[in-house]
Order: structure tokens, then C-alpha cells, then sequence
């Protein structure tokens, strides 16, 4: 029981991070990024785009 509880609670933690690190990047991108602005933070493979 007490493995469960570990690997429910360490599902949640990852579920409750991801959200916010969501929340805040989309948040830092509406407050500085013009609408069709682009960022490459990794060039080729990860961008950030305001659309």
C-alpha cells in the first residue's frame, strides 16, 4: 500500500509541476512576445511562438 501511495503522490508532483511550468511560460510569452514572434530556445528543435 504504502509503494502505491509513493508512485500516486510522485505522479501527482510531476502532474502539478508540469501545469504550472505550463501556465508560467505561457504567461511569459503573452506578456513579451509580439503575436507571430518566434524564439528558438534549442534552434531546429524547440521554439517558443506566439500565435
Amino acid at each position: 500500500m504504502k509503494l502505491r501511495f509513493q508512485k500516486n503522490l510522485l505522479f501527482w508532483i510531476a502532474a502539478i509541476i508540469s501545469i504550472l511550468l505550463d501556465h508560467l511560460t505561457k504567461f511569459w510569452v503573452v506578456q513579451n512576445f509580439q503575436l507571430g514572434e518566434s524564439m528558438a530556445l534549442w534552434p531546429d528543435v524547440f521554439h517558443f511562438t506566439y500565435v
